[in-house]
């Protein structure tokens, strides 16, 4: 193997080499830094654009929008489109939690739509019957249970007995089979649980509270009549028996709905149109909603209800199996009677099983309390088979599609090129609001800030690159010589210096390089853990992709310099390299002082020993000049000063590449910190601007069971108080709501008429009144009585209690507008003036049986004794920030308020803040990271620059060391002249931020003093260090 004595000089100047190592880690880290700064930035706010890329759906009166989606999907504007494909899901293993019947099972089999999930066939043996009478009669069993046929496992009681119920229609009815019982005995029996039933004896609501009531009510085995079958205990029932025909396929069906889910495929839940926040419709408890990606990558992913997440014990995580069959979901994803092609024929259809890990729970905003609201699992629609549900295709339903626009930049061309199309098919569209507008401008601004910022870093630091090139080939630009004049040939000679110089710089770029990637994507991490998932950041493949080009160009760039550099060193003459450099007096160009011939001749009047004169000549230009600045040890001060300034000159005017890419690097630095600084300002502005106009509103929930007791209130007045106290809020819309023991139409001291009593009546007020009218009040109609209106009404502060009753309510109490009727609480009677009424039903089920006041009448009817049943809140928008570091305590505060099955909530529908506002401010706050970074590297740099500019000066240092110049004055004419330089690029960057900014901020002039002072110290120790040395030692060279 060849040796590279190049090499072996790099190594022998092991400091220098340190040093210019050290650079080029600045340098590549400098560069990297900024490169993935902007490459996190740029897929950051990418990211956080999807959350505003527009989302249309297509309405139409009978929902029928097929003519219009096949408008639409032509459009090149269009991403992607989500036809909703709903097929039957069966879970394996788990039963569904739609425990409670959530129609009376007479009037849901009237039309159809039962799908009998409450029902029990168990053998029981008989333990106790009896016949109440009460009203019609009643018969009344007791069963000890020995094995469930069919039936949700939380119907069973833990001591195995269950209470059946059965009221009679007609006289005599069950009589027969009520005699043949005999206790002791065991039969198969079916019965059902139904708390919505007026023959239930249950509690209705007390499922919801995880408590299922012992009574249940008895159903008929057949069609035939047949309620009990006896068998002997051990044995099992004959299904092919005449007498059970149909018992066993109806009970494959309970089966099955038992276990029946809705599975709905989305392409992206997230950009579902009633899951966006503004539709105040779902909500996402844990986890995160499907998205794209999961589409895409078909992920077996699922997004389950709260309520069916907690009635069966399920979390983030877990993996259910789902059995999906080729068939609509139906109702509630249920087998019942009104599609008899399918209640006959459900298992001929195609089925595929599937294992699903959740990732999401949500829940919505409704008051709804039927346990079937579990009953929907949302999945990506690429885990259903591509042939299930072909039919969907053929008849779009508008409530299960929507499709999405590339980007915001796209709805005014799609609106021109769709809308007047669409209305002549009768097909409305629309589009989800946001403020895409001002999001765009924002992130515009940002990723315009962090491409200028890779720009500008670049800018500055490839320069330095090229100087370390230059020291570095200037130091073996004498080794070139010699080895040249040594017989190594000239490729050969270039090859060994280039390797050489790879040694240094590929070390420098690599160390550089991995320290910028782990430090500036751990500050990444750090700062976005809360928007992206875990590792994203870490393993994102471009990131790495990015890096590695990135070093491998560096690389090759810092190659390609030096090679260059070694080819211009090897068209030099050897006597030219041995001289160190080409002479120039004067304002001789180079060429013409290589056409002289310059008499080099010892100095006699210099004393120094045998080898120096053999080593060192001066031409007597260069001595006269010499001799005359420095070697005058008697001159005057003034004499010393004005030649030191005249060699300061001409020194710096000779060397005038060196002196002008350090003037530039300088002034670069300096510019960048004043660009850095308006970038960083001028982004936070517009950021706090989308801060603030963003409006944030919220709204208290129930997530427990209603108690009508209160008139379906469940939120307490010193909540909202408490809340109203923080400051946080700017408006408020409440609804009150209490509940009065009874109305009536009759005067107290007259006889009792139950016609003319309406028991357990709620009152409800509020605050708005158009307000009322298009959410709560949706539904009725009002007409007031002469001289009233909305506004007297709203604004009376009369001593009569006035109110706004149902219609129904004055025909039963056979009332007209300006009556008085009695309200009831506590035994006391107030009387109340009938203003107005309406027809009609409010929206919240719980105020069915409503009255309506004003909150001064409420307030005088009941003082404090009422509660809130919608509160619902805009906050300041000046205080947006306030409000997210304090959203936890608000939570907290609201929740704490829990009372018997009343789970207060409060929701504050804040994702565009936490989910795009906030990530934009960690951006910049990245950037602020970044910042002091690249000042702390622009101090190193200039620092070292300086250290090794002067440390290469080693012979010039020898020679005026031996015309006589004293260490301390050699030292300050160095120091000096760098100091002029960078000063002076210093002082012009200075006078051009002042130009641009109006003024130069403290935080630009801390940073430019700390990059004068690095540049400073530099100088100084590289003026000591090559004034430490015997002027011999310098002017020797080793081989």
């Amino acid at each position: 193997m060849r040796r590279n004595p190049f090499l072996k000089a790099v190594l022998r100047k092991p400091f220098r080499s340190l040093l210019m190592l050290l650079l080029m880690g600045a340098i590549t880290y400098g560069i990297t830094s900024h490169v993935i700064e902007y490459v996190i930035v740029l897929q950051m706010t990418n990211q956080l654009e999807k959350y505003y890329r527009p989302i249309g759906t297509l309405k139409s009166e009978n929902n029928d929008v097929t003519r219009g989606r096949e408008l639409v999907s032509r459009s090149p504007y269009i991403e992607f489109e989500d036809i909703g494909r709903i097929p039957q899901g069966i879970l394996q293993g788990l039963y569904n939690a739609d425990v409670s019947n959530s129609f009376n099972r007479a009037k849901a089999e009237e039309i159809k739509l039962e799908s009998y999930v409450s029902d029990i066939v168990f053998y029981g043996v008989l333990q106790e019957k009896k016949y109440v009478v009460v009203g019609s009669g009643q018969y009344h069993f007791v069963f000890k249970i020995n094995k469930m046929e069919v039936g949700y496992p939380d119907y069973m009681p833990e001591d195995n007995l269950i209470h059946v119920k059965y009221q009679p229609e007609t006289e005599g009815e069950l009589k027969e089979e009520y005699d043949s019982l005999i206790v002791g005995e065991q039969y198969l029996v079916r019965a059902y649980y139904d708390e919505n039933s007026p023959q239930s004896m249950n509690r209705s609501g007390q499922i919801i509270e995880g408590k299922v009531g012992k009574w249940f009510l008895l159903d008929k085995l057949t069609d035939d009549n047949l309620y009990f079958y006896p068998v002997k205990e051990g044995d099992t029932v004959d299904y092919s028996n005449r007498k059970l025909a149909g018992l066993k396929e109806h009970l494959e069906i309970v089966d099955q709905n038992q276990r029946s889910v809705e599975v709905y495929g989305t392409k992206d839940m997230s950009l579902m149109p009633p899951f966006q926040e503004s539709s105040r419709t779902y909500y996402l408890v844990d986890g995160r909603w499907l998205d794209r990606e999961d589409d895409l990558n078909k992920k077996n992913v699922c997004v389950v209800h709260s309520f069916f997440a907690e009635w069966r014990g399920l979390s983030l995580g877990d993996k259910i199996n789902i059995e999906l069959r080729d068939m609509g979901g139906g109702y509630n994803g249920y087998i019942i009677p009104l599609f008899p092609e399918i209640w006959d024929n459900w298992k001929n259809y195609k089925t595929v099983e599937k294992e699903f890990e959740i990732v999401g729970i949500y829940d919505s905003v409704y008051l709804d309390q039927s346990t079937a609201r579990g009953n929907r699992i949302f999945v990506p629609d690429s885990c259903i088979p591509e042939n299930f549900l072909l039919q969907t295709r053929e008849m779009i339903d508008s409530s299960t599609y929507s499709f999405v626009l590339k980007s915001a930049k796209d709805l005014q061309a799609f609106l021109i090129e769709n809308k007047s199309k669409l209305e002549g098919m009768g097909i409305t569209l629309s589009f989800i609001d946001n403020d895409a507008d001002d999001f765009g401008i924002a992130s515009k601004a940002l990723k315009k800030s962090t491409q200028m910022s890779v720009a500008i870093f670049s800018a500055t630091f490839l320069p330095v690159m090229v100087i370390v090139a230059f020291f570095y080939l200037s130091q073996r630009r004498r080794e070139f010589a010699v080895a040249r004049a040594m017989g190594i040939s000239r490729r050969l000679a270039i090859y060994q210096v280039g390797v050489a110089g790879i040694w240094i710089g590929f070390p420098g770029i690599i160390i550089g390089g991995i320290v910028a990637r782990y430090k500036t994507l751990k500050e990444a991490k750090d700062l976005f853990k809360d928007f992206v998932m875990p590792g994203v950041i870490e393993y994102n493949s471009s990131l790495r992709i990015f890096w590695l080009l990135l070093m491998l160009l560096l690389f090759s760039l810092f190659v390609i310099l030096i090679f260059l550099g070694s080819c211009y060193i090897a068209n030099q003459s050897v006597f030219d390299l041995l001289q160190g450099q080409k002479l120039n007096i004067g304002r001789k160009n180079m060429r013409q002082i290589n056409r002289e011939k310059v008499d080099l001749q010892p100095d006699p009047s210099i004393k120094t020993d045998e080898k120096a004169e053999e080593i060192f000549y001066f031409s007597d230009s260069y001595k006269e000049f010499m001799v005359e600045s420095i070697g005058k040890t008697n001159a005057s001060r003034i004499y010393k000063l004005t030649t030191s300034i005249e060699y300061l000159y001409r020194h710096m005017f000779r060397s005038y590449g060196k002196i002008l890419l350090m003037f530039i690097i300088t002034l670069g630095f300096i510019t960048t910190y004043s660009w850095f600084d308006i970038a960083i300002e001028k982004n936070k502005v517009e950021i706090d601007q989308l801060y603030n106009s963003i409006v944030i509103k919220g709204e208290i929930l129930n997530e427990g069971r209603l108690d009508f007791s209160k008139g379906g209130g469940f939120i307490n007045p010193k909540v909202v108080n408490n809340l109203q106290d923080t400051g946080l809020i700017n408006e408020s819309y409440l609804e009150k709501t209490a509940q009065v023991n009874a109305l009536t139409g009759f005067n107290p001291h007259k006889t009792y008429d139950r016609d003319a009593f309406i028991p357990g009546v709620a009152v409800v007020s509020f605050n708005e009144w158009n307000r009322f009218f298009i959410e709560t009040g949706a539904g009725i109609t009002v007409e007031f009585m002469k001289g009233y209106d909305e506004k007297v009404f709203m604004e009376s502060e009369s001593d009569a209690v006035e109110a706004i009753v149902p219609e129904r309510f004055m025909k039963k109490l056979g009332k007209r507008w300006g009556d008085i009727v009695y309200l009831i609480i506590k035994e006391e009677y107030t009387p109340c003036r009938i203003i107005g009424s309406y027809e009609g039903e409010l929206s919240n089920a719980v105020l069915s049986d409503t009255i309506i006041m004003s909150e001064y009448h409420m307030q005088q009817l009941m003082g404090n004794n009422f509660f809130y049943v919608v509160t619902k809140f805009k906050f300041n928008p000046a205080k947006n920030k306030e409000l997210i570091q304090k959203e936890k305590e608000l939570k907290e505060m609201v929740s704490s308020a829990k009372f018997g099955s009343i789970e207060p909530k409060l929701m504050i529908w804040d994702a565009e803040l936490q989910q795009v506002i906030e990530p934009m401010e960690r951006n910049l706050s990245f950037l602020k990271i970044i910042y002091p970074i690249a000042v702390i590297v622009f101090t190193l740099i200039g620092g070292v620059l300086n250290f090794l500019i002067i440390s290469f000066r080693a012979k010039e240092a020898a020679i005026m060391r031996i015309l006589g110049g004293a260490k301390r004055k050699v030292r300050i004419l160095f120091t000096v002249e760098q100091g002029i330089i960078y000063l002076t690029g210093m002082i012009l960057g200075a006078i051009l931020i002042a130009m641009l900014q109006g003024g130069i901020s403290p935080n630009i002039q801390m940073n430019i003093l700390l990059y004068v002072t690095g540049c400073t110290l530099g100088s100084i120790l590289g003026s000591i260090f090559v004034t430490n040395k015997i002027p011999l030692e310098l002017l020797q060279v080793k081989e």
